[in-house]
């Protein structure tokens, strides 16, 4: 079960990726996602889930 979304964002040209704020409905994060998006930035939408080990937590 997802606790939210996240918008990933990455940057062809640098390999470089960044995530946008936890968005709750999936419809506004894909509009978020689109809204970022250009010829040079690719973007995704990822479920966040519960109980993801957080890399300072490992």
């Amino acid at each position: 079960m997802s606790d939210g979304y996240w918008v990933v964002s990455v940057d062809r040209d640098t390999g470089e990726a960044t995530t946008s704020a936890r968005i709750d409905d999936k419809d506004k994060a894909w509009e978020h996602a689109a809204e970022l998006e250009k010829p040079n930035i690719f973007t995704t939408v990822v479920p966040r889930r519960h109980g993801a080990a957080r890399r300072d937590q490992l």
